[in-house]
């Protein structure tokens, strides 16, 4: 469902009578400015945020009441992310996986439990989310803006002012700022290269177009066969984004529009093996570091459904094509008053195409199991089950002992072929009205804003199942039941697929709006203490419809299933949509406050403390999953948040630390896991949790150039409670109740020393340079809800360099993973997290691994 064009008519109407809030851009350069002029010291805590708080006046981290990290552009360059959330894993309290690949990352913020994705968190652009609603699946929002020369800052917020600023984020903010036009024409160009077919290219132009009249513009373009390659191009495309902004006597407009087409390989879990010493190590026929099942032999793929039969692409990976219009707008209104209106209208489609694992067996054990199947099909007669390539080949089996076999495992994988199509759009429009004025008793900063949203999406998704070698980028495997003589008699594949749609079929359209009004108010009571405390009332409609699903034998019209081939039972019990559909229908209405103070003791002491209450509404995906008989049992989720801690700003040494707890209850989420049955269901899930944690943000030096940023996060998330249904799962709530939350560490330690240096110390005068290393260390996790499973804990190496030319050409150098760390992020969702509860603790030995050893080099020129 598309929203019609009066809605977005009227909302576009009402941006142009408010405006979008670039007040708070104007405060950080003019109150960076006053900093650097009255020489206090240059660090991220005397950097002006604009994230988690609204009003008109400066506010330094130093001063704020938030736990807020900040990256400028090199600080960025530093990090060199090849995903959003490489970027975000250097954030305090945060967790963020990115061995998925450059998009659909899981981020997981102060032990808050989620399925993945960013469900409690927020991307936003210049103060607005990427789409308004994160909590869709494979809608991935990481895949909406990628990082590039047009990137300004990362502010990143957690917990805290979230709950109030943004809608349903009370994890946190992760707020890109982008660079606007200059009165002055600078600019930008950088090419790099990686060792694992990386090419990329970043461009970015700003300067005046007239008098009061500035722009900007900029992008990348990449390709890449991915440091895990599946025989084919693994990532290509990119992003363009501008904007123009003309100043008044009072305010000023900005115009702004962007459109990415990328498409980025996705990775899941691979087996693997383990060493004489119980560590993880590489499963003969496939590389941990670099060997991926994703395949080229499975690239071109046709489905059939009960409409006939579909192709897809497994090269298109996770392709997001989305045009985004932005409109801001600022006004002095006189009286002290200020208006300022953002709105962005966002039109796209996302294609999810990709290969999900779920497990290897055996290659004899696998099909005696399949025997029983054969027969049912095939008759009694049935005496074997045997498997070959799809070119006849046969598949060489293991030795009675079990030993040998096929690329010297003797496996047979299975996996699923997993579609998903999301056609979407959104138009969303802040508006606020700010006033400061002093009461006699310090001043107040007091904003009022209305927040709407509109989207709509369509999302079509299947799961086909297939059997496979084990290998990297491995075949696919025929099954073939034969009798007594070895004659075939049928097959229980069809071109190496099982199925052609299990269980996992939905096919659902939606329309979400998003009301909210919020009132903030910033008190300065004197030079030394700030209070802060704001509200939010929001409501939600979210409405759609859902196919029903049945299941079909397609044998007579399988015109895949070419003339005088012998029957198959891949085509017997596919499940595709009825042209029937289901309504559902449910509204929210929820309330979100915050309450904080900031303390300056010193000039280079300060504290705060925070406490807030927010909440998470379910998903369009929650309610069509449910159905229209069970959508008012999906629960509204709670989540309340204590936090406090002291910042510490020295010339050579920063810190900021803060100790914090959070309390979820009954939070939902639906999440693809094998039942009872062992077939993939959606599963709704509703579980409660508890978490105490510390984060710590240090930088030291520079002493002779030298320098250490330091990071950790220390937390016990532990469950207070679950519940599941579907499927016939069912789960021993008291059984779980103080376990730790599957997948998210206890421990996340970075530390990044540094050192710096002037060109003429190693010959090259009028030059500059720095070289560092990246030290990444992660704790114990487990995969499922029963602690049984365990992901073992892990440190990374990562190393660059950076030398600058007077001339504004630099080189630049960074190598991740240098010692081939074998680091698993996840296990295996589908199979793990309902694993027996009660048993031993056994290390996973199917999971998602962390990228092998890869170096980029690049060459830039700044003007």
């Amino acid at each position: 469902m598309k929203r019609n064009s009066i809605k977005f008519s009227l909302m576009a109407g009402a941006s142009l009578l408010a405006a979008p809030g670039l007040a708070q851009e104007a405060d950080v350069s003019s109150a960076e400015a006053q900093a650097t002029a009255e020489g206090e010291p240059t660090n991220s805590l005397n950097e002006i945020i604009v994230t988690g708080r609204v009003g008109n006046t400066a506010q330094t981290q130093f001063e704020a009441t938030v736990s807020v990290s900040t990256f400028d552009a090199s600080d960025i360059a530093e990090v060199a992310p090849l995903t959003v959330a490489d970027l975000f894993a250097q954030v305090p309290g945060v967790w963020a996986e990115s061995s998925g690949g450059q998009a659909a990352a899981n981020v997981f913020i102060r032990g808050i439990p989620a399925p993945g994705q960013f469900l409690f968190s927020k991307i936003q652009v210049d103060g607005l989310p990427v789409f308004e609603e994160h909590g869709i699946g494979f809608l991935t929002p990481d895949g909406l803006y990628r990082n590039d020369l047009t990137t300004e800052r990362l502010e990143a917020v957690r917990g805290g002012s979230s709950s109030v600023f943004a809608s349903n984020a009370p994890g946190g903010i992760f707020n890109y700022i982008t660079k606007r036009g200059t009165d002055t024409p600078e600019g930008g160009v950088k090419f790099e290269w990686g060792d694992f077919g990386h090419y990329r290219v970043d461009a970015n132009y700003a300067g005046p177009l007239g008098e009061d009249t500035t722009f900007s513009i900029g992008g990348f373009y990449r390709v890449a066969d991915g440091v895990r390659d599946p025989g084919f191009r693994g990532d290509e495309g990119g992003q363009i984004r501008a904007n123009l902004t003309q100043q008044f006597d009072r305010g000023e407009l900005t115009v702004s529009a962007s459109h990415i087409d990328d498409s980025n390989l996705f990775l899941l879990a691979i087996p693997l093996d383990l060493d004489e010493d119980g560590d993880l190590t590489d499963l003969t026929g496939i590389d941990a570091n670099f060997g991926t099942l994703v395949s080229d032999d499975i690239r071109d793929t046709t489905l059939l459904f009960p409409t006939g039969p579909q192709e897809f692409d497994l090269s298109d990976g996770i392709n997001n094509v989305a045009t985004t219009i932005g409109l801001e707008f600022e006004y002095d209104l006189g009286g002290g008053f200020t208006v300022t209106n953002r709105s962005r209208y966002v039109d796209g489609e996302t294609q999810f195409n990709s290969a999900i694992a779920f497990g290897a067996e055996d290659a004899n054990t696998f099909l005696a199991g399949q025997l029983g199947a054969a027969q049912a099909a095939f008759g009694a007669d049935v005496a074997a089950v045997t498997a070959s390539f799809l070119d006849g080949t046969p598949f060489g089996l293991p030795d009675a002992n079990g030993v040998g076999g096929n690329n010297g495992n003797g496996l047979i994988g299975t996996s699923g072929f997993f579609p998903v199509n999301s056609d979407y759009d959104n138009f969303i429009n802040d508006l606020q009205l700010s006033n400061s004025f002093d009461t006699g008793i310090g001043i107040h900063n007091i904003t009022a804003g209305f927040y709407s949203s509109f989207y709509s999406i369509e999302q079509f998704q299947t799961f086909a199942g297939y059997v496979h070698e084990i290998a990297n980028s491995p075949r696919q495997i025929e099954l073939t039941a034969v009798d007594a003589d070895g004659n075939a008699v049928g097959t229980l594949s069809q071109n190496g697929f099982t199925n052609f749609s299990t269980g996992f079929f939905q096919n659902y359209s939606g329309d979400g709006e998003v009301f909210a009004w919020y009132l903030s108010d910033e008190w300065e009571v004197n030079d030394d203490l700030r209070i802060d405390g704001g509200i939010r009332y929001e409501t939600q409609t979210l409405e759609g419809a859902v196919e029903i699903p049945g299941t079909f034998d397609l044998s007579a019209q399988n015109t895949l299933l070419p003339t005088g081939s012998l029957p198959t039972t891949a085509d017997d019990a596919v499940v595709g949509g009825t042209g029937q559909f289901e309504s559902f229908r449910e509204t929210y209405d929820e309330f979100a406050w915050t309450i904080a103070g900031n303390y300056v003791w010193t000039d280079y002491l300060s504290t705060f403390a925070r406490v807030s209450d927010g909440f998470r509404t379910p998903t369009l995906d929650d309610l069509a999953s449910a159905g229209a008989d069970n959508t008012g049992n999906v629960l509204v989720g709670s989540v309340f948040q204590v936090e406090g801690g002291f910042k510490v700003n020295l010339p050579r040494f920063q810190a900021f630390i803060t100790g914090f707890y959070s309390e979820v209850d009954d939070q939902p989420f639906t999440e693809p896991v094998n039942d009872m049955n062992g077939d993939v269901i959606d599963a709704t899930i509703i579980q409660s949790s508890e978490t105490i944690g510390i984060e710590i943000e240090t930088e030291i030096g520079p002493f002779y150039g030298f320098s250490i940023n330091a990071k950790g996060t220390f937390q016990d998330p532990e469950f207070a409670g679950l519940t599941v249904s579907g499927g016939g799962l069912t789960v021993d709530d008291s059984a779980i109740t103080g376990n730790r939350i599957p997948r998210i560490p206890s421990r996340i330690i970075s530390v990044r020393p540094r050192f710096e240096f002037a060109g003429d110390d190693i010959g090259l005068g009028g030059s500059d340079g720095s070289i560092f290393l990246s030290i990444y260390n992660v704790g114990d996790r487990f995969s499922d809800i029963g602690n049984t499973i365990l992901l073992p804990g892990y440190t990374t190496l990562g190393a660059g360099a950076r030398l600058g030319f007077v001339s504004g050409f630099e080189l630049s150098v960074v190598a991740d993973n240098l010692t081939n760390t074998i680091g698993l992020t996840e296990g295996n969702p589908r199979t793990d997290l309902f694993a027996p509860i009660g048993g031993d603790v056994t290390t996973a030995t199917f999971g998602r691994p962390i990228v092998g050893r890869n170096f980029r080099v690049s060459v830039g020129y700044s003007f």
